[in-house]
């Protein structure tokens, strides 16, 4: 939660859920099954890095659940993590709307038990500072699509 500061404003500017997914042979010992979150973590993970938000994440959300969140493999963006958990390297989140793209062929969704709770994404700036003019068409894309 962000500290409450009178300076800044902040608003929601998109939401996503982060999916588990695997390559064709983890799919095969997976399966569609259900399996629980402490099932997951027995198989390699593919994450980002230890200073993002995204590990801070998923850090928290197998700590809640009792476990170590210790990938195996860490990737710099989303987009390094599909051809690694495609190549059968480990199981890795990404975003659900990543799942529809044309790359993603030989990428499976795993079913789990444990809730991956929504992220959101956040447009903060100070009161008192004007936008540069890619963070104003930035807010006025965002604003756009919400209407």
């Amino acid at each position: 939660p962000m500290a409450s500061n009178p300076e800044i404003i902040a608003g929601v500017i998109a939401c996503f859920k982060g999916v588990p997914t695997c390559g064709e042979a983890y799919h095969k010992l997976i399966g569609d099954k259900e399996i629980s979150l402490a099932e997951l973590s027995s198989y390699p993970v593919v994450s980002f890095g230890k200073n993002t938000s995204t590990y801070e994440f998923y850090f928290r959300l197998f700590e809640k659940h009792g476990l170590e969140f210790n990938p195996d493999i860490e990737a710099a963006t989303a987009d390094q993590i599909i051809p690694l958990v495609k190549h059968n390297l480990g199981v890795g989140f990404v975003p659900e709307s990543f799942l529809r793209d044309k790359g993603c062929e030989g990428i499976y969704p795993v079913k789990l038990k444990d809730d991956i709770p929504t992220r959101h994404i956040l447009l903060a700036k100070k009161r008192s500072r004007a936008l540069t003019l890619p963070a104003k068409k930035l807010e006025q894309m965002r604003l756009e699509e919400k209407s």
